[in-house]
């Protein structure tokens, strides 16, 4: 039986629905592949069929339906950078943390500014435990002071702090 192994290049290639390969699928090995998208992680073992088993993997209706749900436009990109000189901050003990303390999560899509913004200060007011109604007409003081950084659905206060 013929051994193939996994080729770095192979992760740059795109799938029928026009995603890198890298986008969804992760090097496990010399002929094992991780899907990231398909349930707790499908392992994809190349080493009798090569890239048609890859392939075969991504022409499925599972594969196709995750990937429109987790890699679509809608889907809200989450990621975690390192930011080496912040300060670690300390946290309520009921607060669970599984970031480092060093890292701060970022929602990258730019339409999404105002939910990034509305996040960061529920975060924030929880954290401090702020009352709700601390953060009445906060969002006319952030526009004064921002100007058009703040978006304009950008929204704070008592009920809206409620419902984030």
């Amino acid at each position: 039986m013929i051994k193939c192994k996994v080729k770095d290049d192979w992760l740059t290639r795109k799938d029928e629905m026009g995603y890198v390969l890298s986008s969804w699928a992760q090097k496990k090995g010399d002929s094992l592949i991780l899907c990231r998208i398909c349930g707790t992680g499908k392992i994809i073992f190349c080493e009798a069929n090569g890239f048609q088993a890859i392939e075969q993997h991504y022409k499925t209706v599972t594969h196709k339906n995750n990937a429109r749900t987790r890699l679509g436009p809608n889907q809200q990109p989450l990621s975690v950078i390192s930011v080496s000189r912040a300060e670690p901050k300390s946290l309520p003990p009921a607060v669970p943390v599984s970031l480092p303390p060093t890292s701060t999560l970022v929602l990258t899509r730019k339409e999404d500014s105002a939910v990034t913004m509305d996040l960061l200060w529920v975060m924030r007011t929880v954290i401090s435990d702020y009352s709700a109604n601390s953060c009445e007409g906060l969002e006319d003081l952030f526009r004064e002071m921002f100007g058009n950084a703040v978006p304009k659905e950008f929204s704070l206060g008592r009920k809206r702090l409620g419902t984030t």
